[in-house]
């Protein structure tokens, strides 16, 4: 046996069937670890009960915590590319040039010395 071979563990029958039964539900595109390691799989792998309301509420904030990180950082990195190829960052728009305007109106103060 080539050494490589002993170096890996084993993996049993019951968790190649559970695998299998993953990868047949799941298309290729949508293998990821995050994907495919959820609160479901991971209780349906354990044979465990379903998990309590409060675990899934638990499970959905941290993905979406999860999912606003990775879109920060493609965001950050896209604004990256932008600024390495010379194009602005940001473009303004009508929305934001509005939106400056107001908050410098509502910042002005009250009453003037003057």
């Amino acid at each position: 046996m080539p050494p490589s071979a002993r170096d890996r563990p084993q993996v049993s029958l019951e968790q190649w069937s559970f695998l299998e039964k993953i990868f047949n539900k799941t298309k290729l595109q949508e293998r990821s670890w995050a994907q495919l390691v959820t609160l479901d799989t991971l209780y349906w792998y354990c044979d465990g009960p379903d998990p309590s309301p409060s675990a899934r509420r638990y499970h959905n904030r941290i993905r979406k915590q999860m999912d606003a990180a990775r879109r920060r950082a493609f965001i950050k990195q896209q604004a990256a590319k932008k600024k390495q190829e010379g194009g602005q960052t940001k473009e303004t728009t009508l929305a934001t040039t509005r939106r400056k305007q107001w908050v410098r109106r509502a910042f002005l103060p009250l009453h003037r010395p003057w």
